[in-house]
């Protein structure tokens, strides 16, 4: 997440009318200049840092359910077309925010940052269901089998859900319309790609077992897709 050094006059001239900071000091860091004041600022500034060090916490979910060999992997670039998508993505929209054009409602600012909290959580969950079976390439491992407790129940891929819900409410959170649609577009083509070669590798190693869970279970949003 990049991060931008503003005074407070260009502060002042870049805010809307309506979205003009009222905490003002000589300097100070930022992302954006929508936010009502530094307490958001700073607020937006802790989540979007608890989020990049959720990644560590996964890491430590992950090896916590032991070591397992890898039988089978084929990723076909899905992971770094993800990784790419969040850089890019976010990149555009603090462009978006910082032009103030396509500005939401204030409140779209606090809608964003539980959007994110939601999406970590939920993505926790899926990390520690799964363990030492989770991983961030596409991969059959040792032992591999369907998982259906957790949030397995309700999506076949809660984490991903739970990624699309977090990147989108970034979205929200820099109060810009255009972030969300651009954000959502760009996520839900790299996901769809990744679910589409993790699904294969999935039905190919697990064959009926997967299949029959697939027929019972939605993708990412229940009873939807």
């Amino acid at each position: 997440m990049a991060f931008m050094l503003v005074d407070a006059p260009e502060l002042a001239l870049k805010a809307s009318p309506v979205q003009t900071a009222r905490w003002r000091p000589s300097r100070r860091l930022t992302t954006v200049v929508v936010f009502q004041s530094g307490l958001d600022a700073l607020a937006y500034d802790l989540v979007v840092l608890l989020w990049i060090l959720s990644f560590f916490v996964e890491t430590l979910i992950i090896r916590s359910g032991g070591s397992r060999s890898t039988e089978v992997r084929s990723d076909k670039g899905s992971g770094l077309l993800i990784l790419l998508s969040v850089f890019g993505s976010i990149s555009i929209a603090n462009v978006f925010a910082r032009s103030g054009f396509t500005l939401l409602p204030v409140a779209a600012f606090y809608v964003g940052l539980a959007m994110i909290i939601l999406g970590m959580a939920f993505r926790f969950w899926a990390v520690a269901s799964l363990r030492s079976f989770f991983s961030y390439t596409v991969q059959i491992k040792e032992g591999h089998h369907v998982i259906v407790s957790g949030p397995y129940q309700f999506v076949r891929h809660p984490a991903y859900a739970g990624s699309l819900l977090t990147i989108v409410g970034v979205g929200f959170a820099l109060q810009s319309w255009g972030a969300v649609l651009l954000i959502a577009v760009v996520f839900l083509a790299a996901f769809g790609y990744r679910i589409q070669v993790e699904e294969r590798v999935l039905v190919g190693s697990l064959g009926e077992e997967y299949l029959s869970y697939a027929k019972k279970v939605k993708r990412m949003i229940p009873f939807v897709f």
